[in-house]
Parts: C-alpha cells; structure tokens; sequence
C-alpha cells in the first residue's frame, strides 16, 4: 500500500511538468533562503570564539594594575624612544613574533616568566590575526608591541623594574590589537547578518510566491482538463455517477487535491530543501555531532509511517460520507415540491441528521489521525532536542573531537534551525496522507474511457441531402440482463427522408427516449447501423453529423443569463436580428418584449423567472436558430397552449421542407400531421402509417388514441 501510495503522487507528474522552470526558481529560492539560513548559524561560532571568549579575555587583561611596578612616566619616555618598525620587521613578526626569551643570567626568576608569558601572547596574537583577514596597521601595532617587549628583555638584567612595565605594556598591546580585531570581526558580523537578512527576506519571497504559483496552476489545470474530460464521457457515465458524488469530486475532491499541491511544494520540497542544506553545514561543522544527532533524532519521523495507513483510510471514509451528504442535499433541493407535496419534512431532516452524522464521524476520524501524528512528531522534537543537546555539551566539556564552544553554539544553532523543517516535513507527511484519497477520487474520473474516437478516415458531413435511416437497430443498457429480454431497442428499422416528418408514439417505457439517444449519437447502438445517405454514420465524424442536428428535449433546460444568450446557444456567432426571427418562428417574440429588459432579461436560475411556455419556447427558437438538417422535439411542445402549439407546428412547416423532423409525442395532437408514425412497444416497432391508417388498423395506437379521448391525455411520458 506504501508503494501505491507513492506512486500515485506520480499522476500529477503531468501537470507538474509545464510548471519545471518555476520549480527551478523555486529550488533557488529554497537552496538560498536554507543557505542564508544556515549562515546565520555559523556566524555563532565566530561571535562566541572570536568575540565573546576572546574580546573578553583582551578585556580582562587591559588593566592598569599590570604597570603597577614601574612609574609610568618612566616606561611612557622608554615607548616613545622605541622607533616604527619597518616593513621588513612586520612581515618578519607575521611569520614568527616570538623572541624565545633565554634564561637570563642575573634576572629573577618572576621576570624571566614574566617575560616568556608576554613573548606566548604576542605569540598567540599572531595566530589569531593570521587566522582572519585584518587591517595591516594592526600588524605593524603588533610590530611595534613585538619591538617594546625587545628593549624589556635588553633592560632586564640592568633595570628590572622598567623591563617589568616596558613588558607589560607590550601585552597591553597586543591585547589592544586583539580588541581592536574583535570589534572588527564584530563589524564585519553585523554587516553579514544584515545582508543574511536582507536574503532570507528575498529567498522567502521568491519560495512562498513561486510555490504558491506552482500550486494555482497545477491546480486550475487540473480542474480545467478535468472538466474537459467530463465532456468527452458517454452518456452511459452519468447514467451511473451519482450527482452529489460527483460534485463532492468536483469541489470538495478538488480543494483537497490544491492543499496536496501546497504540501508537495512549499511544505515537502522546500523544507526538505531546507533540511538537507542545514545537515549538510551541520557536517561540515562538525560530521561526528551530526552522526549522533541523527541517531538521536532519527525517531522523529520513521513513527509517521505507522499512521500513514490509518489517516488514508480516514480520510476515504471522510471523502466518502462527504460525497454521500452533498448527493442527499441535491436530491432535497431538487424534490423539494415533492417533498412539500408528501409533507415528508420531518422524514427528509431524519435522513439528513444520520448522514451528517456519519460525515461529522468520519471527520473526526480523520482529524484524530492527522492531529495524533502531528503530536508525536511534536513530543519526538521536545524529547529529542534536549538529548542532543545533552550529549553534545558531554562531547565539548571532554574537548572530544578538538570541539570549541563557538562550534557547539553554531551547532545548536542550526539545530533550532532544523526544528520547523523537520516539523513542516511532519505535517506536510500529514497532508500528504490526508489529501490521498482525494488524489485518487479525483483521477478516478481521468480513468473513465471517454466516448468512442471517431473512426479512422472518418469524414466531415457537409449536409443531410435524402434519408436518414435506422436498420435493424438493437441497444441494451449496462447491468441489463442477457438475451431478448434485456434490450431497450430490438431490430429497429425506419427511414426518415428530408422534408418529412417522423412521429414516435409510445407508452411510458416502451423506447422512445433510447431511440432519440441513438439518433442524436449520445449513444452508439450495440447492434445494427444508423445510415446518412446511405452510408453508415461512423464514416462521418461525431462533431459534423452533430452540426446538423438540433435537439428541443423533454427536460428544458436554460443556463443562468439572458434570453438573449441562451437562444443565441443555439448558434452563437448568430445576429440579433437571427435570433429574434428565431424567437419569432418559436411565438416567443411578443412575450420577450413584453419583459422589462426584453431580450437582455435575465431568465434566473434554469429560467426560473419565466412560465413553463416561455422557457420551452426560448428553447425552441434555440434549436430554429441552429438551421439544422434534423430537428428533434422531444415532447418540445408538451408544455404550450393549443393556441401556441398551432403557431409552433406553422413555423416549423416553414422549415420541413429542407429538414427532417422526429416528434416525441404523448400527447397525440401533435402528430395528426406527421408523414410517418412509428409506435413502439416493449422496444419494438409494433406499427408505423400516417394517423389515419393507423387509426384504421385499430391497434395499438388507435388504442392509445381512445386513451387519450377518454381522458388519459395527461400521462406523461418517461424521459
């Protein structure tokens, strides 16, 4: 399961890859803003040893009591009678200051230490300067220092007391250039913390923007080819796909799959970036204190992998339950008059509460998952950190491994450092594992096969010139059952020639809605051939043959805009003056007009601020305005007025005769006038004539037509 886990972070791969240069910069930002990051640790370890421990010790030591036992005035004359030295004597005290001062015969014994003790300092100065670069005018005071203690060691045997105070005041000296040194280091320090700062604020912004960037892009690409892919699936998908389900993968799925993004780019990338730099200065540092702080530390994040599993599966159920809450809201808000109807309120809010409850259970689930890893890595850091620390101090105070203070300062230093790395790891780990199963909710919608491909050489159809024919067209549903018995459509045959109309009668179940699917190409029959001209539609492509059909559907349906814009759907590079003709052929003209804004009068939400009869006749003049070879109405005038399904069947007179027309009908008026009349049943064509004929016959149809005489005009089809 760890495996597929982490080869499913490999899907968004695809829509990572567009995004490479910014992750490049985004790697800079990160290396850079780690790398000033660990700088300002080890600048720790030159404040703590050249600073504090040895600008102390100077300190210390500038002290007028070492001059207590020769006059001042004295050793101040036997200074100023001591020349600059030359360049020749710096360069030659920079390579070795030391006098090597020799027992000295007839010198007490606290003179001649004296004496080697300063000659040590000057010594000891020497290599700290040679250990960084300093102003040149210190060598020459050093210099200088290195020529009084000289004339102390000249004027030992013949005046000790002013050998004394001249070999003092060269220690004083010498500690001067030290303070004068570390106040320079000091400087210099400040100065690079400034500029460290100064970079980790660019660093951090280059990394928060260009993360952030990555991230918004991934994720409207995704939705954008998501969506796209939508487009491109059967029928057949949506007949199965719950709703709510789906809207849940659309929204919810989705900001989920964004947080996974941010997590893989400014959490995971960038702190582990962040990591990795400061264990690499933590080596050179010092690699025997990194091996033990690993060994330490080690535990804080291996234990993660324990609840990795148990988080995943939460967060499925939470994914889940959340889908089923958002389809039993669609499904209220959608039966909300049957609910009124049945007065089933209180049995609607029961249904909610328990799925609610089930949904609030499982995110609690995954909340106490994600929060209890996020602890331990928490309680792991605060036990950890002070062991290390233990451990290391235990290291310097048996000066193991030649470590100094300084060096054990920096160290801590980036250890504190690594402490939000490690921790942003942890909880980008978290997130990784949160967002998981929306990662695979969401590419489970890319896994579905769109639509068959149109057929290789198929061709662009320029128009419907003669028939278009149905033979010996079957077509079973998924799940349905084997044999005869599980076929919607069973060996259809018919020919619809242009300028004539087709009718399809039929009780509800019987076929209709299936045979329009198939015509309108939503659906491919599973056996038989649907013929243009002659020749089978899958020589032509998909997107042509489509071009030539306009659909009025049972279920109107008009988006959230104008009317203007939603007749204008029909064709939308068409006119003003072509969509009021159309609205006119469809008797909807003078009830727009009638409206405060006219055609630009928003319609509401699936044209909730129009009657019925408006919102079916601006579909019709949507599917007039499409000047198609085929029109299909399916029951498209069920909802007008007699008065106005005579003006509908004028207009579309107008256009028969360079169209085929196939009307889906309950209500038999309107098909008195139809050319041919196909009556289905049980998925058959059981009759077919002109109404009259029919009627004559006294079958099924003129069954239905009694039907219909004695009242049953108002049963309503099946979509």
């Amino acid at each position: 399961m760890t495996g597929r886990k982490y080869r499913d972070l490999l899907l968004l791969w695809p829509f990572f890859r567009p995004q490479l240069g910014l992750a490049a910069l985004l790697l800079a930002g990160a290396l850079a803003y780690a790398a000033f990051d660990a700088g300002r640790a080890w600048l720790v370890e030159p404040l703590v040893n050249r600073v504090f421990v040895r600008g102390g010790d100077a300190r210390a030591q500038l002290s007028d009591e070492m001059e207590a036992q020769a006059p001042k005035a004295a050793v101040d004359a036997a200074i100023d009678a001591v020349p600059a030295p030359p360049p020749e004597e710096v360069e030659a005290v920079r390579r070795d200051p030391r006098l090597g001062v020799p027992p000295l015969p007839g010198v007490a014994a606290d003179l001649g230490a004296l004496l080697r003790r300063t000659d040590e300092t000057l010594a000891r100065v020497a290599d700290d300067l040679a250990a960084e670069q300093v102003d040149p005018a210190l060598w020459t005071a050093l210099a200088r220092a290195a020529r009084v203690q000289a004339r102390a060691v000249a004027l030992a045997p013949d005046d000790p007391a002013l050998a004394t105070g001249l070999s003092l005041r060269a220690r004083r000296q010498a500690y001067e250039v030290v303070y004068a040194s570390v106040q320079g280091t000091l400087h210099r320090i400040v100065v690079i913390a400034l500029l460290l700062a100064l970079g980790l604020a660019v660093a951090e912004y280059v990394t928060a923007f260009f993360s952030r960037l990555i991230t918004i892009r991934v994720f409207f690409d995704v939705q954008a080819r998501l969506a796209a892919h939508l487009l491109t699936l059967p029928l057949s998908f949506y007949d199965r796909e719950r709703r709510g389900d789906l809207l849940s993968r659309l929204t919810t799925d989705l900001h989920q799959l964004s947080i996974l993004v941010t997590s893989l780019t400014s959490d995971l990338v960038v702190q582990l970036v962040r990591l990795l730099v400061l264990i690499g200065a933590a080596l050179v540092l010092s690699w025997q204190l990194t091996v033990v702080s690993v060994l330490l530390g080690g535990g804080v994040l291996w234990p993660l992998r324990l609840s990795a599993r148990k988080l995943r599966r939460a967060s499925r159920r939470r994914m889940t339950a959340m889908g089923d809450l958002l389809e039993a809201l669609q499904q209220l808000l959608s039966g909300m008059r049957t609910v009124k109807a049945f007065q089933r309120e209180d049995h609607e809010r029961r249904r909610l509460e328990r799925q609610a409850a089930e949904t609030r259970d499982a995110q609690i689930a995954s909340v106490r998952a994600r929060e209890g890893a996020k602890a331990w890595v928490q309680v792991m850091n605060d036990v950890t950190l002070p062991l290390i620390v233990l451990a290391m101090s235990f290291v310097v105070l048996n000066r193991w491994w030649g470590l100094s203070t300084g060096t054990l300062g920096a160290f801590l230093g980036l250890l504190l450092l690594m402490y939000l790395p490690i921790r942003g790891l942890g909880e980008a780990m978290n997130h990784v594992h949160d967002s998981q199963a929306a990662l695979e909710r969401v590419f489970e919608l890319f896994e579905q096969r769109p639509e068959a491909p149109d057929a290789p050489g198929a061709a662009p159809l320029d128009r419907i010139r003669e028939e278009l024919r149905f033979e010996g067209v079957s077509f079973r549903y998924d799940g349905a059952g084997e044999g005869a018995a599980g076929l919607a459509l069973r060996d259809v045959s018919f020919s619809a020639r242009v300028g004539t109309t087709v009718a399809i009668v039929g009780a509800t179940g019987s076929g209709k809605s299936t045979l329009i699917d198939l015509l309108t190409w939503l659906r491919d029959p599973t056996s038989g051939a649907i013929l243009v001209d002659g020749v089978d539609r899958r020589a032509f492509t998909r997107a042509s043959y489509l071009d030539r059909l306009t659909v009025v559907p049972q279920a109107q349906f008009l988006f959230r805009g104008t009317v203007r814009e939603n007749i204008r759907y029909g064709r939308l590079d068409a006119t003003d003056a072509e969509v009021e003709a159309a609205a006119k052929l469809a008797g909807v003209h003078e009830d727009v007009m009638a409206l405060a804004d006219g055609y630009d009068h928003d319609v509401g939400e699936r044209g909730g601020k129009l009657s019925g009869g408006q919102v079916q006749r601006v579909a019709l003049a949507r599917a007039f305005l499409r000047d198609a070879d085929v029109i299909v109405l399916d029951e498209g005038t069920s909802a007008l007025d007699t008065r106005t399904e005579r003006a509908v069947q004028q207009a579309l007179a107008t256009v028969a005769p360079r169209a085929i027309t196939v009307v889906v009908a309950h209500r038999l008026s309107t098909v008195l006038r139809a050319d041919q009349i196909l009556v289905l049943d049980q998925g058959q064509v059981v009759e077919r004539g002109t109404h009259q004929e029919l009627v004559a016959l006294g079958g099924a149809y003129a069954r239905l037509v009694a039907l219909q005489a004695l009242g049953g005009e108002g049963e309503r089809p099946a979509a």
